[in-house]
């Protein structure tokens, strides 16, 4: 690559900084200029230029903008499993607007996939937002499994965004609880982490923790 070219990205990631800083400012018009480049940036193939597109996003302050749930598939092209998932700005499940398919820890969707079949019951601890948590339901629903999904998160935020999750898939196969589970019932201490503007900051809550035999 020559330097030229590198001078030349540097000043277009500066001048796509400014002006997302810029409409950042208003979140009406914030929120239908994401949906806007959503639409570009679904539509073009998985390479760097794409992955500029999606980073010159992640790194701005989007405050008081929200979505829709957009729809992703997981898993192979072959035995693809669609998902509608809430985007927030700031997270993981941000990438969600500018792709059709989940790029999060695919070998890990491919190997869960191989395997469904073969349980009547999933545990799930540590659901998270529910990422795969949906993932389970909606695998479970296409190929008509008998099979259930019980899911655990103590995080208060991440929990609700699990809820939002569940609600968009409508499933009936999930059932989520807003508690950790350990050796002993009660209450411990838990680092939650979260965005506040373009910050990661880490707090320590106390948690409900359940003992399960």
């Amino acid at each position: 690559m020559k330097p030229t070219d590198i001078d030349n990205r540097s000043f277009l990631a500066k001048i796509a900084h400014r002006l997302h800083s810029v409409i950042a400012k208003s979140p009406y018009v914030a929120q239908k200029y994401i949906y806007l480049w959503s639409k570009v940036a679904r539509s073009l193939p998985e390479n760097k230029f794409k992955n500029q597109i999606v980073n010159s996003f992640r790194n701005i302050d989007w405050q008081g903008v929200s979505f829709e749930p957009q729809q992703v598939w997981a898993g192979t092209s072959a035995d693809r499993v669609d998902l509608w998932i809430v985007p927030h700005p700031g997270e993981f499940d941000f990438e969600v607007m500018f792709s059709q398919n989940i790029r999060y820890e695919t070998e890990v969707f491919n190997v869960l996939a191989s395997r469904l079949s073969k349980y009547d019951l999933i545990v799930e601890i540590g659901a998270n937002v529910g990422i795969f948590t949906v993932f389970f339901g909606r695998y479970i629903q296409k190929n008509n499994l008998d099979c259930r999904v019980y899911a655990f998160e103590p995080s208060c935020e991440a929990f609700f965004r699990l809820q939002q999750n569940v609600r968009a898939n409508q499933l009936k196969n999930i059932q989520i609880f807003n508690f950790g589970i350990a050796q002993n019932t009660g209450f411990l201490k838990f680092t939650v982490l979260f965005s506040l503007s373009l910050l990661q900051i880490s707090q320590t809550r106390f948690v409900l923790v359940m003992h399960c035999l």
